[in-house]
């Protein structure tokens, strides 16, 4: 059966008008999980496109204030469905499950989807939508808007505001190399993963220059590529480059979520211009409040500005909304650090680590919070398991400093400073304070200015500064970063 338009809908809709009020349990009726969609087609490369549908629709679902969406991550954990909705539906704490399969033929999609009932594991309901591949944007639309109708949550935003949050196109080619570039984005693999999904991203702009979400999110990219693998004299052009994507991503959708998040990101990290992030993050969180990954970036803003009033709540909805999400429990970590909440540290990276035992900098984590609270041998078992090496250097001299062994935290500092370069400046004046060098420390704190090295966000956070945080000059460095 092919869904035509509306009434298709108000169809789907009379059948399931029951649903809202018959759910049981301790979920919220209109709480839902859209888990990734079977690729019928055959072919492996055509998983990227099943993924990003699935993705796109969660994402159109989640800016509706009367449903509870939860995040990709945790969603994306039940991809082989090895449980029962039941389990499912427990783990992730919704009422209703949103599954399906896309099979594409020739220059034809179908997309089978079916809503189930998470305590009973009854189908609800299903249908197939049937389109040629050029009305692949109004497809998605169409089950966006059957499903929100099957919810009695029924999308009611004109098509200019609509578009205005959603950030999308009408441009079938720029959206299937979005999805591209969001597969590689996604997939955290590594540096080439990264840059190809820079290039899909700029493919996609180019294809479409009015694209918000592929400028969003190729200032996202250019941001990473910038923090993770670029040298110094590298850095600020790429910055540069992704605060003025992210600035053409508002202008052009001046409602998505995800266009201030990334200029938040850009202006925040990049340009060290701590106060003229505070706008675009609080339009992000306005505006994104149903996205665990908006609500994440936001906490962890608010929480570097030690904010802890708005980052706490943002954090712990981000939880709701993504339990299954390792990134969200490392980030609640952080800001439990950053309050000076050790044992919440812990926590939190630990279940970070229980959901991905490959986390990046989950040991670190876990072994700075031991050292603050003087329990230097777990520390250093911690960051013997730490793989991030701007933790794990930093980590073993901070050890053996508190054992009274400068030898070994020389050693440990040397290695740093070859190993890590112009990239390690910040951890630097950390090992530095940590060893009582205050004027060595602060030396190497302009030089981060000067470098602008991402690590200076921590500045008015960071424990390990605290030998020189009564300095005249550390404390002129904070208002010239405008924390104070």
């Amino acid at each position: 059966a092919v869904i035509g338009g509306a009434a298709a809908a108000a169809v789907a809709a009379a059948s399931l008008g029951v649903w809202r009020y018959s759910s049981s349990g301790s979920a919220t009726a209109n709480s839902i999980a859209v888990l990734p969609f079977e690729n019928l087609s055959g072919d492996t490369s055509k998983q990227y496109l099943s993924d990003g549908l699935a993705a796109e629709l969660r994402a159109t679902l989640s800016r509706n204030p009367l449903l509870r969406v939860v995040g990709q991550a945790s969603s994306n954990k039940f991809r082989d469905q090895s449980e029962d909705s039941r389990g499912i539906g427990r783990q992730l704490n919704v009422a209703s499950l949103l599954d399906g399969n896309v099979l594409v033929a020739g220059n034809m999609i179908r997309i089978a989807v079916e809503l189930v009932e998470a305590s009973s594991g009854f189908s609800r309901w299903s249908q197939k939508f049937e389109r040629p591949m050029d009305n692949v944007l109004s497809l998605q639309d169409d089950i966006a808007k059957a499903v929100d109708t099957a919810l009695s949550a029924r999308l009611t935003s004109p098509a200019s505001e609509s578009q205005a949050r959603s950030g999308g196109t009408k441009n079938v080619a720029a959206f299937d190399t979005y999805l591209r570039g969001k597969d590689l984005f996604d997939s955290q693999k590594d540096e080439a993963s990264d840059r190809g999904s820079l290039a899909a991203f700029t493919e996609a702009v180019q294809l479409d220059p009015n694209y918000a979400a592929a400028r969003a999110a190729r200032s996202r990219a250019l941001a990473v590529i910038a923090n993770e693998y670029a040298q110094a004299a590298d850095r600020r052009p790429l910055y540069n480059q992704a605060v003025d994507e992210a600035r053409r991503a508002v202008s052009a959708a001046p409602l998505f979520a995800d266009a201030y998040a990334a200029l938040g990101y850009g202006l925040f990290y990049g340009k060290l211009d701590i106060i003229a992030a505070d706008g675009p993050y609080e339009k992000a969180r306005q505006y994104g409040g149903g996205s665990a990954d908006v609500l994440g970036l936001y906490a962890i803003y608010r929480a570097r500005r030690r904010q802890f009033d708005r980052a706490v709540p943002a954090i712990a909805r981000a939880a709701t909304l993504d339990p299954v999400n390792p990134t969200v429990f490392k980030n609640r970590g952080r800001i439990s650090f950053a309050a000076g909440d050790y044992e919440g540290a812990i926590a939190g990276a630990r279940r970070a680590l229980d959901l991905n035992p490959d986390i990046g900098a989950g040991h670190g984590d876990i072994g700075n919070a031991f050292l603050l609270q003087g329990k230097t041998a777990e520390a250093a078992a911690e960051f013997a398991k730490e793989k991030l090496q701007l933790l794990s250097i930093p980590g073993r001299a901070f050890v053996a400093l508190r054992d009274g062994n400068e030898a070994d935290a020389k050693r440990a500092f040397d290695e740093l400073v070859q190993s890590q370069g112009d990239n390690g400046l910040y951890q630097q004046a950390q090992v530095l304070a940590q060893w009582n060098k205050v004027e060595a420390a602060l030396d190497v704190l302009d030089k981060c200015v000067e470098e602008q090295d991402s690590g200076l966000v921590y500045l008015l956070s960071d424990p390990f500064l605290a030998p020189v945080q009564n300095q005249a000059r550390f404390k002129l460095l904070l208002r010239r970063l405008h924390f104070v």
